[in-house]
């Protein structure tokens, strides 16, 4: 995918791969946080699986913490899941080339 024209990029933002492998942000993107979270309540719920209850708190936790604060309060698309480059964890992250963070 082309890099987006540069007035198209908010001031300060950056666009591109910078914040590197992706697969290792927390993901909200297409709602695979909550997805995995459903995922992991059903086998709990028709499996009698407990030993899930604890990871199920933990990301519903993950959640809660990654909530940024307003006036437009919500999630990014993804989120460092470790501290990279003076931005600490949590901090909303680009995955996509044409993804400002």
């Amino acid at each position: 995918m082309p890099s987006p024209h540069p007035e198209q990029v908010p001031a300060g933002a950056h666009s591109g791969m910078e914040d590197g492998d992706y697969t290792l942000h927390v993901t909200f993107n297409d709602d695979v946080m909550g997805e995995n979270i459903k995922f992991l309540t059903m086998c709990v719920m028709a499996l009698g699986e407990t030993r899930l209850l604890a990871p199920i708190a933990r990301a519903m936790e993950c959640m809660r913490l990654m909530q940024q604060s307003g006036p437009q309060a919500g999630w990014g698309l993804q989120h460092l899941s470790r501290p990279m480059a003076g931005r600490p964890a949590g901090a909303p992250a680009g995955a996509r080339s044409y993804e400002p963070r």
